[in-house]
């Protein structure tokens, strides 16, 4: 049996990420509307790269928070897919509110969207669950993920 355990300094890092990328955001999506063109972009680009990455950084710092007794590694690859899946999406949403500022429609699609689990998290999530290597296996919701073994040349 494993035995899990959380490290509290990294917990309270996890939350003040997630803090400090909130106000970042926000801060920045601000001056999406008054500038326009590439401006505009520039702004945009900012908020999502902050909010996403944000989120991203809050849920990878939690992942390296919490422990099992076993090493764990994790795939470059796949991870940065995770960290582009969290920006896009945020960046998706974030173009909707701004695009169509006056529209209530807009801005409840746009924070279904950002917020939706059937789109990010369960996105982010499979990437790390799958960028995830262990002496053993991780074990997921639906499926459980077998740590692959290198071959050695004799």
């Amino acid at each position: 049996m494993l035995h899990a355990s959380y490290d509290p300094a990294l917990v309270v890092l996890s939350i003040a990420v997630a803090v400090f990328a909130s106000y970042t955001s926000l801060d920045l999506a601000s001056r999406i509307d008054a500038t326009g063109g590439r401006g505009r972009t520039a702004w945009l680009v900012g908020a999502a790269v902050a909010l996403g990455g944000g989120i991203w950084s809050m849920h990878f710092i939690a992942m390296l928070a919490f422990s099992l007794g076993m090493p764990i590694a994790y795939g470059v690859d796949l991870t940065i897919a995770s960290l582009a899946a969290a920006i896009a999406v945020v960046g998706i949403g974030l173009y909707a509110v701004h695009r169509w500022p006056k529209r209530l429609g807009a801005l409840l699609a746009a924070g279904a969207f950002t917020g939706s689990v059937k789109i990010k998290k369960k996105a982010q999530y499979r990437a790390a669950i799958a960028a995830t290597a262990t002496c053993g296996s991780a074990t997921s919701p639906t499926k459980t993920v077998k740590a692959k073994k290198k071959k050695t040349k004799k």
